[in-house]
């Protein structure tokens, strides 16, 4: 990461709108919670060795997520990686 003096920050970020700094401020932010809720579902799926069989599906996987407040997405993203992709995420009796 550039280290810059408080001038050469001024000047670079009047080459943008408010509206594309406060947009990508907004990115980060919410790249930071779906990094938090992912490292959240790892702890609960690590605890839960059911997961690594080809039978658990992207129902139960929704019926993880709501039951422990978390964002579907986050809790699919920290499956793929616990599993390695191993078991894609697929829904219903797709597994079965």
């Amino acid at each position: 990461m550039n280290q810059l003096t408080q001038s050469e920050l001024v000047d670079a970020l009047a080459t943008f709108t408010d509206a594309q700094i406060a947009g990508e401020l907004l990115r980060r932010a919410e790249a930071r919670a779906h990094e938090k809720a992912k490292a959240v579902a790892l702890e609960i799926l690590r605890d839960m060795p059911e997961v690594l069989e080809p039978t658990f599906t992207v129902n139960k996987l929704a019926a993880l997520a709501d039951k422990h407040s978390l964002n579907c997405l986050a809790l699919f993203d920290a499956y793929q990686e616990l599993t390695d992709g191993l078991f894609p995420v697929r829904g219903g009796a797709d597994n079965a």
